[in-house]
């Protein structure tokens, strides 16, 4: 919930996740709201300052009701088990890269590659915070980034299975391949 706080009433963007409805959270509160809507993931309120403090305690008692007992792990959705060397070879990129543009109603194929040589991983960015990785498949290798996972540097070694999508990497002035890391971990 991101807030604007005012001197007499308060304005709110909220987001939630699969299974909590945050529209169906704000229903039983809405004798403390001056006015909501939304749907399941995403809603906007309006509340008098004076009433957040009981707002926030009434939503984080439902939040850990409708929760409890589920697992709260992040899930990424996989549409194929596919080889780097098969999404990359170029009839198949090409026809990846003609389902563009990708955004949130049209995200970019999601695919798991099984077993893949790194055979280089190092932390690169602003505080080392993303994995800069090169990894061999079948006959071919691409440099492949995972933005926000440069802590994961030492366990990226070895054989591994990673989620990914494909995509083209200009930077430089020379476009080529570069397969985006999702999630990784040692294969086994």
């Amino acid at each position: 919930v991101a807030l604007c706080f005012g001197p007499d009433v308060s304005r709110a963007s909220a987001r939630s996740i699969d299974g909590f409805d945050i529209v169906g959270a704000l229903e039983p509160t809405r004798d403390l709201l001056v006015r909501f809507g939304g749907h399941r993931q995403a809603a906007g309120f309006t509340v008098p300052t004076a009433k957040l403090h009981t707002l926030q305690r009434r939503l984080q008692s439902l939040a850990e009701e409708s929760l409890a007992g589920l697992e709260l792990t992040p899930a990424v959705e996989i549409d194929a088990e596919v080889p780097p060397e098969v999404t990359a070879e170029r009839d198949n990129f090409r026809f990846i890269q003609s389902l563009a543009p990708f955004g949130k109603d049209n995200r970019s194929p999601v695919f798991l590659g099984r077993g893949i040589q790194v055979l280089e991983a190092r932390s690169v960015g602003r505080g080392s915070r993303h994995l800069k990785l090169r990894v061999s498949s079948g006959d071919g290798t691409w440099d492949a980034i995972a933005f926000g996972r440069g802590e994961m540097a030492g366990d990226a070694r070895g054989r591994v299975d990673l989620v990914y999508t494909i995509g083209l990497d200009d930077w430089g002035g020379l476009p080529r391949i570069q397969l985006k890391v999702l999630d990784l971990r040692r294969a086994v």
